[in-house]
């Protein structure tokens, strides 16, 4: 995945987790490294270590994928009609024109392009199936 290729609001997002997974790192480096004590009881000393180096990359992933569920889920509802700029609905606009929210000019089929870039759109056409129910096949 190329990052320049991506709509700008995932670019945006992706640089705040990678800022959130900074700013959560370094108070603990500075923890395992020994610039802050580590006093409390025995278990503290013994698992903290560990804890604290995996904890930033745990709640920066949390926080990433509940995000981009919601974004996802918007997506969806939008029937893939989102501003790849501010993540405007456009149902409601043309197939080309300017979003009502930002003011950045869009076009449906480019926008297409990005979002299936991004992985929100899937065209296989087993992601087309109906994912409840049952399909028949002239049975009557």
């Amino acid at each position: 995945m190329v990052l320049h290729s991506l709509p700008p609001i995932l670019r945006r997002r992706y640089f705040r987790y990678g800022t959130l997974f900074v700013v959560l790192t370094v108070p603990c480096m500075l923890v395992l490294f020994g610039q802050v004590g580590m006093g409390g009881p025995r278990p503290w000393r013994m698992f903290g270590p560990s804890v604290l180096a995996f904890s930033p990359f745990f709640i920066t992933y949390t926080v990433a994928s509940i995000l981009r569920f919601r974004l996802r889920r918007a997506f969806l509802a939008a029937e893939g009609r989102l501003c790849t700029e501010c993540g405007y609905d456009l149902r409601s606009s043309g197939d080309a024109g300017t979003c009502p929210e930002c003011g950045v000019a869009f076009d449906t089929a480019s926008d297409r392009r990005r979002w299936a870039t991004a992985g929100f759109i899937v065209s296989s056409p087993a992601a087309a199936r109906p994912l409840h129910g049952r399909q028949e096949h002239g049975n009557t």
